[in-house]
């Protein structure tokens, strides 16, 4: 990102439009560019634009301290720090722009601009305006002030405080970086460098290891939570949930036999009761089949009455046809009736409408004289009304004439007075001025001169107190010379002390280092490492052989586990036969159980007969014939099933473990075996190791006190290791010694050193002395000449506007050093006057314009008064003559409008005739009407005759048929009448009893004889009471003890289920153990709550990179300082080279090597920003000035490099050298009355 452009208009001193390009012309291929001009011209100003432009503050005003109010011109209070202070004095409005390029590669332009209200030079400031604005589509991106903040520093990635510290070095903020606090330097390193990421991360990591520790404690929660059975307890369960089966069994055998025994009881009852039954049935069914003996009679009548439905069913015709004759006789007697009564009433009405026609006719003749009359009036009062008309507008325009002419004339004469009254009040002004007209008439000249004598006299005073200042200064230079002189021979003095110090200590110094303790103790460090390595060795033989040892017990504990495995094998083989072989015993029978109790199979048992084989095995016998007994069988059957499945599948499992426990104990054999090679191979390694660091040692001073061979335990290698120690205290003793020694011949060197530096220093600190007072003695010359020159001239002046101002009643002197302020009121003072006098000949001239222009008016204004007068006549005519014909009109035809009135009496005579020809019209058809209701009248009355004698034709036949049917007339009508419903519902009741009666007969038949054969077999040897109890007795064992099987069971699943639980759950806690400890490790490493952690490694390495860079400028622009990184805090230490690389902090640098040093860390900051913030910029606001001649040349080498890096550097002085090694200048020129401009110089 970069600064492109800056321009702007009347910024503090900067009156004129401005605009400095940086991409375009000299400064776009110049590195480095200098901003010149005199003190207070302005150069500071364009930094300030710059920083309103982007953020709307600037250094100058949002500096520390006070925050006094201060007066505005139309006497608003305004803080010192408010932004709009920035505007120029005197200025109706202002404005500072900034053209950059953004961090995304977009250009874009920010603006901030202030103004007054109404554009008036004594307004009210307004609020300050600011926009940034996309150039690419010339989109403007927001103009409210806290948006545009945001989104400048989201373009440029830098708030306005680290645009200060990193970009922008303004006046005593240049070394603002070096002497920040912890935080402020931190919170800068990682805004711009971006690495505010490792805050996040170390947050993340400290989140993510919370998260895992939860995990886990949940996991170990969830294990804590389920209870496992031990080996005994599930062993025992087994035990007892066998012999319950076994007991089941037992109870399952004899509920089968007392099932069959309780079966014949039941089989023998039932057959009782089915036989009473089946009596009662016939009974039943032998009564109502008597009961329909009415209905089979009923029915053989309706069978008879069958074969005369033809002469019903011509009866039925003959007395419809007669029915239906007699309707419509009789509706057409009533439709004849009512059409007559309607022809009678329309003849009425055809009389009617004749007469109401001949009357319209009659009144419609008799109108014709009036209608004549009416039309001849009704023309004349037309032509009255529009000659009225045409009168009365001429009227209203000779009226509207006069007023126009009125008011022009009450215009003129309003004009009139109040150019009267501004003459008056612009002259009073004027003449309150003494000798305004000398004033005016003298001002170019005046102006000029005056300016020249306030910068002549603001001269002489700056002359004559740099005189003074520099006589001050030789006299104090005079004073340092003397006391430099002073330290030099102090410095001799220390010199010799310190070369008798060296010499104290040098014999023992010199045996100290032939007996070299630090390379001994190296040699002794190395031998204690080898002496680790004989041990680690050592152990290393121990642990293989241990691991053998481990391994040959594996063996054998496998081949014991599988010798166990082979003989429970052979047992649960036995066992698994035998259960198999009673599961196929019990399949069968229980599958014949089953049948025997399905629906299909008692269905077919209804249809059994003794005697009668069956249709499914062809038995003859069958002595099972209770439902319920043979489910309580079949229920007996599949328990014992059941319980023998499930010994079966028991005897499985124990084999298939059998199978688990030989393959596994096999598997771990072969294991075994297979790794012994690796293991002795281990060990062979082991001993082979223990050999060589063995081998090490050989020769040493520990070569007799190691053992030869491995196993001799951590005892020995203890007592060697207190050995060792011993050694290296004495070798520590005498290195200790030996670095005091040196400490005590290096500390002397470094006086001698430094002390002789120090000379060096003083002596050109004397010469330099020298010739700054030789230099001062020139300058004091040159200055008396410049003071004897300007006197001279602010005499002349006073000599040619003295006599001018005297007569205006002021005092030449008024306008000497700083005067600007008086001048700028005179100024202001010129103008006003000057304007008033423009205002005044201006109202004289156009009062002088309004006499010929008032004349005129009153002329035409009675002209148009007496038009309107004869307007006036002439519509009082006109409306006479039309009342009269008005009058006249409106006795006739009652006032109403003669069309009007014809027309009506035309359309009553109209609508007469037509009432008559529609009455006539409807005589003539209600006629033909009643003419067709007689003669269909007649037909009528023919086809009922006919009727009448067909019915009694019917009637006849049918009396006659049934006489020979043996019927009377009325029996068959009513058998006739019955529906088919009712006929076939007395056949299936006749038919339904019949069968019935059929069925109850063979039934009981067949129940008696199965009852005949139950007692022939005979009955149980225990009475049915005596089974029952017993069956209910061990049903409530056998279910009682299910219960507890089934208890049990559920008890052993539940293990089984918690043991998967926790097999899956163990391993998801060894995982969850294993992320947490590596999320443990992590946060420790690098993890926190706030970030602070991984944020401060991360700054901490950000500044060593940002010292390292920062070194590299240093070494070209004080070569003599390097800069450190500190232990804690980012603090800054500086290493003097010179002073055998002395450490020190930043703030006991002097001003230039301060400035230096802040230089250096500035452009290494500027380069160092992650998205390039502003990176090819840098703006510096003085400090040159504290350099001397080789620092600045080194300087501005340094800077003059970064053009390399495609940088540009703006940098403001006063110092005349740099203005002569930079040929591009930005140069702010004064041009009078506190006002500069801006213009570049290329030399």
């Amino acid at each position: 990102m970069q600064i492109l452009s800056i321009s702007g208009e009347n910024i503090a001193s900067l009156a004129e439009p401005f605009a400095i390009r940086l991409n375009e012309g000299p400064l776009s291929s110049a590195g480095l560019f200098a901003i010149t001009g005199e003190t207070g011209a302005g150069k500071s100003s364009l930094l300030d634009a710059m920083c309103l432009a982007l953020y709307g503050d600037c250094p100058r005003l949002s500096g520390a301290g006070t925050r006094e109010s201060v007066e505005d011109v139309d006497g608003q209070e305004l803080k010192s720090n408010d932004p709009r202070m920035a505007l120029r004095r005197g200025a109706s409005n202002g404005f500072a722009r900034v053209v950059f390029r953004a961090v995304d590669g977009e250009d874009y332009a920010a603006e901030w601009m202030a103004r007054r209200a109404r554009g008036r030079l004594d307004g009210r400031l307004q609020a300050v305006e600011r926009s940034v604005m996309r150039l690419s589509d010339k989109q403007v991106l927001a103009t409210q002030t806290s948006i545009v903040n945001e989104r400048i520093v989201e373009l440029t990635g830098l708030t306005y405080d680290e645009f200060r510290r990193t970009v922008l070095l303004a006046q005593g903020d240049f070394d603002a970086f070096l002497v920040a606090k912890t935080g402020d330097r931190a919170a800068i390193l990682e805004k711009v460098t971006g690495t505010e990421i490792y805050r996040a991360i170390s947050r993340k990591v400290f989140e993510r290891h919370a998260e895992a520790r939860r995990s886990l404690d949940s996991l170990e929660t969830r294990r804590g939570e389920h209870r496992l059975l031990s080996g005994d307890e599930r062993e025992a369960l087994s035990a007892q949930i066998g012999e319950l089966r076994d007991l089941q069994t037992l109870d399952g055998k004899e509920l089968q036999r007392i099932s069959v025994e309780i079966a014949v009881y039941a089989s023998r009852d039932e057959a009782h009761t089915k036989v009473t039954k089946a009596r009662q049935r016939v009974a039943t069914a032998q009564t109502a089949l008597e009961d329909c003996a009415e209905n089979q009679a009923w029915l053989r009548e309706w069978e008879g009455a069958r074969g005369l439905r033809g002469e019903i069913k011509e009866r039925e015709i003959a007395v419809k046809a007669l029915g239906d004759a007699a309707a419509s006789r009789d509706d057409l007697i009533i439709k004849h009736d009512q059409q007559d009564a309607l022809v009678k009433e329309v003849n009425v009405a055809v009389q009617t409408a004749k007469a109401d026609h001949d009357a319209a006719e009659e009144l419609f003749k008799k109108l014709g004289p009036d209608w004549t009359r009416a039309t001849t009036l009704d023309g004349n009062m037309r032509t009255a009304e529009g000659e009225l008309r045409d009168a009365e507008a001429k009227l209203a325009d000779a009226a509207e004439q006069a007023r126009q002419a009125d008011a022009v004339s009450q215009d003129l004469e309003r004009d009139k007075t109040a150019l009267e009254a501004a003459v008056a009040r612009e002259s009073a002004p004027l003449e309150a001025v003494v000798g305004h007209e000398t004033l005016l008439a003298n001002w170019t000249m005046l102006e000029g001169r005056l300016q020249d004598r306030i910068e002549a006299a603001t001269s002489l005073a700056a002359w004559l107190v740099e005189k003074a200042d520099l006589t001050d200064s030789i006299a104090i230079d005079v004073k340092t010379k003397t006391t430099a002189q002073d330290a030099i021979r102090r410095a001799d003095t220390t010199i010799t002390a310190a070369r008798e110090r060296q010499d104290q200590v040098a014999g023992e110094r010199e045996a100290l280092r032939s007996a070299n303790p630090s390379a001994r103790l190296v040699r002794l460090s190395q031998a204690a490492t080898d002496l680790r390595a004989v041990q680690g060795a050592d152990r290393e033989v121990g642990a293989a052989r241990s691991v053998i040892s481990g391994s040959e017990r594996k063996i054998a504990d496998a081949r014991a586990q599988l010798a166990f495995a082979v003989a429970a094998k052979a047992i649960a083989t036995t066992e698994v036969e035998a259960a198999r072989q009673r599961v196929e015993t019990l399949r069968r029978p229980v599958a014949s159980a089953a049948a025997a109790v399905s629906v299909e199979a008692a269905r077919l048992r209804q249809h059994l007969r003794d005697g009668e084989p069956c249709p499914v095995c062809q038995s003859l016998s069958h002595p099972v014939m209770e439902d319920s007994a043979l489910a309580q069988l079949a229920a007996g059957l599949r328990l014992q099933l059941e319980t023998e499945e499930k010994a079966y599948s028991a005897a499985m499992d124990a084999l298939r473990n059998a199978d688990g426990t030989a393959a596994e104990a096999e598997k771990i054999s072969a294991e075994q075996t297979a790794i012994r090679p690796e293991l002795d191979s281990r060990l062979a390694k082991a001993i082979e190791a223990f050999t060589e660091a063995r081998g090490l040692l050989d020769g040493t001073a520990l070569d007799n006190r190691l053992p030869r061979e491995p196993g001799v335990g951590d005892v020995v290698y203890a007592q060697i290791v207190v050995t060792i120690g011993e050694w290296r205290k004495k070798l520590e003793q005498d290195r200790d010694r030996l670095e005091e020694v040196d400490r005590i011949h290096d500390d002397a060197a470094r006086v001698i050193d430094a002390q002789g530096r120090e000379i060096a220093r003083l002596e050109a600190q004397i010469r330099d002395l020298d010739q700054r007072m030789a230099g001062s003695g020139s300058r004091i010359e040159k200055l008396s000449a410049n003071i004897e020159t300007a006197r001279t001239a602010v005499e002349q002046i006073d000599t040619r506007v003295g006599t001018i101002l005297a007569a205006l009643g002021r005092d030449v002197e008024a306008f000497g050093e700083g005067a600007e302020d008086v001048l700028s009121e005179l100024q202001r003072a010129v103008s006003d006057l000057t304007e008033a006098q423009r205002r005044l000949t201006d109202y004289r001239a156009r009062l002088a314009e309004l006499g010929p222009d008032i004349a005129r008016a009153a002329a035409e204004l009675a002209v148009a008064r007496r038009a309107e007068a004869d307007a006036t006549a002439q519509r009082d005519a006109r409306t006479k003559n039309l009342k009269a014909l008005r009058e006249e009109r409106a006795s006739l035809l009652g006032g109403e409008p003669t069309e009007v009135h014809r027309t009506r009496h035309n359309d009553a005579r109209k609508d007469a005739l037509l009432a008559l020809q529609r009455v006539e019209a409807t005589a003539r058809r209600e006629a033909i009407v009643l003419a067709g209701f007689e003669s269909a009248l007649a037909a009528a009355r023919q086809t009922v005759g006919q009727a009448e004698i067909g019915a009694k034709t019917a009637e006849e036949a049918l009396s006659a048929a049934c006489a020979a049917a043996g019927l009377s007339f009325e029996r068959v009508i009513a058998l006739h009448a019955a529906s088919d419903a009712e006929v076939t519902s007395l056949r299936e009741q006749v038919q339904k009893a019949q069968t019935e009666k059929t069925e109850a007969d063979g039934a009981l038949k067949e129940l008696e004889s199965a009852l005949i054969a139950i007692e022939e077999k005979g009955l149980p040897d225990k009475p049915r009471d005596e089974l029952e109890a017993r069956k209910d007795e061990v049903n409530a064992a056998v279910e009682k003890r299910a219960q507890e099987i089934g208890g049990l069971i559920e008890q052993q699943s539940a293990d089984l289920q918690a043991q998967e639980r926790l097999k899956g759950l163990e391993t998801e806690i060894k995982e969850a153990s294993a992320t947490a400890d590596t999320w443990l490790a992590i946060n420790d490493a690098i993890g926190s709550a706030s970030g602070d952690r991984f944020a401060q490694i991360a700054q901490a390495v950000t500044l060593g990179l940002l010292v390292e860079r920062a070194n590299l400028h240093l070494r070209d622009l004080k070569p003599r300082y390097q800069l450190e990184v500190a232990a804690s805090d980012l603090a800054l230490l500086v290493i003097d080279l010179d002073m055998a690389g002395d450490r020190r902090t930043t703030r006991s640098l002097s001003g230039g090597e301060r400035f230096l040093v802040s230089l250096a860390l500035a452009l290494a900051l500027s380069g160092m920003g992650t998205r390039r913030a502003l990176a090819g910029t840098l703006f510096i606001d003085e400090g040159f000035g504290s350099l001397d001649s080789d620092s600045l040349d080194l300087a501005i080498d340094a800077l003059e490099r970064l053009q390399a890096e495609g940088r540009t550097v703006g940098v403001i002085s006063h110092v005349q050298a740099m203005k002569d090694r930079i040929p591009v200048q930005v140069e702010v020129i004064k041009t009078g009355g506190g006002a500069s401009e801006v213009r570049l110089k290329v030399a």
